[in-house]
């Protein structure tokens, strides 16, 4: 971390600065370098003196704002008080006449010494890592916590602020310094592959409040299979003044790891009020709403098709628009529907 501070000089000079926390509130400045867990397999390490010798150059009198360089911070007990002293000297200070903070026996000819007693606020950071079996992205009835899963917390600048393992329950909470702006994230683990949040795959969050509703979702990888995954939007566009027409666009996803061969079906309802002018897709047989596409569709490749209806529904009704897809090889059916809910306007 680091921060800004000011310097007021009634003259031009070059200056030297330090910075001590009493990390552990042991109530001195003078621990060794201490280790800190940054996950379950990484370990950082801090001391007690931050900022060492940084020389700064003051141009004039006045008052001028300075940055502190980066430096690894600690706080094992959270909720506690800290001290923190800043030091502004004339000259370096050498580890023999003051790396406790304290300074040389005959003090310094210039400079200035600050205490300050940190009040420090804290918000939670909460959650559950569950079993996406159906990979739709969110936790449905059946669908356990995931347990020994690692949650961490950095900041803006990419540091590693914090982290938690999932209990039995999938069940994760990390206690955050507060206000400020963080990077929620999981270590991925072979075999699996996560379903929410959608990429990147983190959130990002801004206490306060607390949020506890932080939820991670991943689905097994199982060798060859296939898994289709149907999505719909709908446009309406104005033909004339009294025609109007929806154009319908469906996609469908092999979201599986391994090829879906062919035939894949894509079949479209036609609601009331919606009249069917034509569909068109690459490598697509259509006989009215109910198209067929004969070639493999790899992992990750899609296919879409383009409905064009004419809008007889009066304006202000609602719609709701549906299509299925359907492939004997498919290993998953919760995905193979999709359906918009449109108002027609005027």
């Amino acid at each position: 971390t680091q921060f800004k501070y000011t310097v007021t000089s009634t003259a031009a000079a070059k200056l030297y600065v330090n910075v001590w926390f009493d990390f552990n509130r042991d109530g001195d400045w003078d621990d060794p370098v201490q280790k800190c867990p940054l996950g379950p397999a990484i370990t950082g390490s801090f001391t007690e003196w931050a900022v060492q010798n940084e020389q700064i150059s003051v141009p004039g009198p006045g008052t001028f704002t300075f940055t502190t360089p980066v430096f690894a911070a600690a706080n094992p007990t959270k909720g506690s008080d800290m001290w923190m002293r800043i030091t502004l000297t004339d000259q370096p200070i050498a580890p023999a006449n003051g790396a406790d903070g304290s300074g040389p026996a005959g003090g310094y000819m210039y400079g200035e010494t600050e205490d300050y007693l940190l009040k420090l606020e804290y918000s939670r950071l909460c959650g559950v890592k569950f079993e996406d079996k159906n990979g739709n992205g969110r936790q449905d009835p059946g669908e356990p916590g995931l347990a020994n899963w690692v949650i961490e917390v950095k900041d803006a600048n990419g540091n590693i602020v914090g982290y938690a393992v999932t209990d039995e329950e999938g069940r994760y909470c990390i206690v955050v310094p507060s206000p400020g702006t963080y990077i929620v994230s999981e270590q991925p683990l072979p075999g699996w592959t996560q379903t929410t949040p959608p990429a990147p795959g983190t959130y990002v969050v801004t206490v306060p409040p607390d949020r506890i509703n932080l939820a991670f979702g991943n689905r097994k990888i199982e060798e060859g299979k296939c898994d289709l995954k149907i999505e719909k939007k709908v446009e309406f566009r104005r033909v004339s003044v009294e025609e109007r027409q929806a154009i319908v666009t469906v996609t469908v996803t092999n979201v599986g790891n391994a090829p879906c061969p062919g035939p894949t079906t894509v079949t479209e309802t036609i609601p009331a009020g919606f009249v069917l002018i034509s569909v068109s897709g690459p490598g697509f047989t259509c006989l009215g709403p109910i198209c067929t596409y004969p070639l493999p569709i790899p992992p990750n490749g899609s296919i879409s098709l383009t409905y064009v209806f004419q809008v007889t529904a009066p304006p202000g009704s609602l719609i709701m628009n549906c299509a299925t897809v359907s492939n004997p090889n498919d290993t998953n059916p919760d995905n193979n529907q999709a359906c918009v809910i449109t108002v027609i306007g005027r």
